[in-house]
C-alpha cells in the first residue's frame, strides 16, 4: 500500500470501525495504522523501545487525531435522529434555549374594550451537566520492548467502548427524564392499544408534529401482540416483523429501534419496557463532545514493580434532556 497520511489513516480507521472496507483490507487498514503511530514514534525501520518513550507524546497526538473522529460520528449517526449533537472547544459550551410549548390563551374580547391578561413567550436554559469519560488500558513490559503493540485492535476497542457508554447514557437520560414527565404524558401498565394511540395523539395535538416512536427492538415487538393477533396483521407488518423483528409502523406512527447493548458483565443496558413517543424531529437531548480525546501515560514503567505501562484515554461530554419539550413515555408492565 503507498505511503499515507494522518488524515488518510484516520478516515481509513473510521471506515474500519463501520465495516467499509471495499477499498481496502482489514489487514491493510491495520498495516497502515500501526505504521503511521510507529513512524511517529521513530520506529517505523525497527522497532525501538528507548526512541519510542523519546517520542510517545507524537504517538499520543497521533491516537488522539484517530479516535476523536471515532468516538463521536458513529455516536451521530446513531443518534443524530432524535439527540442534537455538536463538537465545542475545550472548557467552552452551548446555551440551548427551551421555548414552553404551551398554547396563548384566547378569550371573549367585549365590543369597544382591551380587557385581557398580557401573555408572552416563556423561554428557559436547559442546564448541562458536564462529566468526563475514560478507560485506563495497559501492556506488559515484555510485549512493549518486543514491539507487539496492537494498537489499531486497542484503537477499534476503545472506539466501541465510547460508543457503547455515550449511547447508555443517552437513553439513560431518557429514561430518568420519565418521572419528570407531566402525569398525561406519561404512562405505566400492560400495554393497551388505547392509551398509547391517545399518548401519540396528545403529543401531535400539542406539538403539531407527528410523532415516532422509539424503543429497543424487544419493546417495540409487544406492540404487534396488544390487541390482535399475527393472522390479523397485513402482509407488509408480517414482512417487517420477519425482516425487523418489529412492526414498521403501528397505527399510521413510525417506529424507530434504539439499539440494544451489553454492559461488562453480558447484562442488557437499556431498558426493554419503555417507549418512548417524541414528535418527529424535536431533538429532547443535547450532547456536546468537548475538545478531543486526551491521550496520556499513567505512570512511569519505572516506578511499578510489575513494569507496565499504563495508558488513559477520556473524553468530555455535555448532556441535557429538554424537560420542557414535549414527549411521552409508556412504561410497560
Amino acid at each position: 500500500m503507498a505511503e499515507l497520511n494522518i488524515k488518510e489513516v484516520r478516515a481509513m480507521a473510521y471506515d474500519l470501525y463501520k465495516g467499509r472496507t471495499s477499498n481496502f483490507s482489514a489487514e491493510e487498514a491495520n498495516e497502515a495504522i500501526k505504521n503511521i503511530i510507529l513512524e511517529a514514534g521513530g520506529c517505523k525501520e525497527e522497532w525501538d523501545m528507548y526512541k519510542f518513550q523519546e517520542n510517545k507524546f507524537r504517538v499520543f497526538r497521533i491516537m488522539k487525531e484517530i479516535l476523536t473522529p471515532i468516538v463521536s460520528e458513529n455516536v451521530v449517526d446513531r443518534y443524530n435522529s432524535w439527540v442534537e449533537i455538536h463538537d465545542v472547544a475545550l472548557g467552552d459550551t452551548m446555551v440551548f434555549e427551551v421555548m414552553n410549548q404551551d398554547l396563548f390563551k384566547i378569550g371573549y374580547v367585549a365590543d369597544g374594550t382591551s380587557e385581557l391578561r398580557r401573555q408572552n413567550l416563556v423561554n428557559g436554559k436547559l442546564a448541562m451537566t458536564h462529566f468526563q469519560l475514560g478507560a485506563k488500558i495497559y501492556c506488559e513490559f515484555d510485549e512493549f520492548r518486543r514491539g507487539r503493540i496492537n494498537f489499531a485492535q486497542w484503537i477499534d476497542r476503545l472506539g466501541l467502548s465510547f460508543e457503547v457508554e455515550i449511547g447508555r447514557i443517552i437513553v439513560k437520560a431518557m429514561e430518568n427524564a420519565y418521572t419528570g414527565l407531566k402525569a398525561e404524558y406519561q404512562v405505566s401498565g400492560a400495554l393497551d392499544d388505547a392509551k398509547l394511540q391517545e399518548l401519540v395523539a396528545r403529543v401531535e395535538g400539542k406539538t403539531g408534529k407527528q410523532a415516532v416512536i422509539y424503543g429497543t427492538k424487544f419493546a417495540l415487538a409487544k406492540l404487534r401482540a396488544s390487541e390482535g393477533h399475527d393472522a390479523r396483521l397485513a402482509e407488509i407488518d408480517k414482512e417487517a416483523i420477519s425482516r425487523k423483528g418489529y412492526i414498521e409502523t403501528y397505527y399510521g406512527t413510525r417506529l424507530v429501534e434504539l439499539p440494544q447493548v451489553l454492559d461488562r458483565d453480558d447484562k442488557f443496558m437499556l431498558a426493554d419496557d419503555i417507549l418512548f413517543v417524541i414528535p418527529d424531529g424535536t431533538k429532547i437531548v443535547k450532547l456536546l463532545f468537548e475538545g478531543d480525546v486526551d491521550v496520556i501515560e499513567v505512570n512511569n514503567p519505572a516506578t511499578r514493580m510489575d513494569m507496565q505501562f499504563e495508558y488513559m484515554f477520556m473524553r468530555r461530554l455535555q448532556l441535557g434532556v429538554c424537560q420542557a419539550s414535549v414527549f411521552g413515555a409508556y412504561k410497560l408492565s
